[in-house]
């Protein structure tokens, strides 16, 4: 089963801490679970920054992948989510590493409509 970690705050909020450093950070779930399982199929992590919704994701382990860990260190946000896969259906791709999308709409940042979504398949993050 995939990992998935969600996070609201008031305020824009440094997500490092609890993403790659926690005691159960979603990093660390990608490498292994409480049951031993690594979730290496890919990544994803919906946010948004300034009332944009962003999505990034990538076909590859969080805890082998760069990218995860310099993108978070980015974000600033008061609303994340962050996904790690499991697959149990299909190759990775980015296709299959979840996009907190649908044609190309997300409501990352608990808008009460959906919104345009900026996605980025590497470490693109403004």
């Amino acid at each position: 089963m995939c990992r998935l970690y969600s996070f609201r705050a008031n305020k824009e909020t440094k997500v490092e801490c609890s993403l790659v450093h926690a005691q159960n950070a979603t990093l660390l779930q990608s490498r292994s679970d409480s049951l031993g399982r690594a979730h290496p199929h890919g990544w994803g992590l919906a946010f948004s920054h300034n009332s944009h919704p962003t999505v990034v994701r990538r076909a590859a382990a969080a805890f082998e992948d760069i990218h995860f860990n310099e993108t978070v260190e980015r974000i600033y946000t008061n609303t994340v989510v962050a996904h790690v896969r499991f697959a149990t259906v299909g190759q990775p791709s980015l296709a299959n590493c979840h996009p907190f999308s649908l044609l190309g709409n997300a409501v990352p940042n608990g808008l009460s409509s959906p919104q345009r979504v900026t996605s980025c398949e590497s470490n693109d993050v403004e």
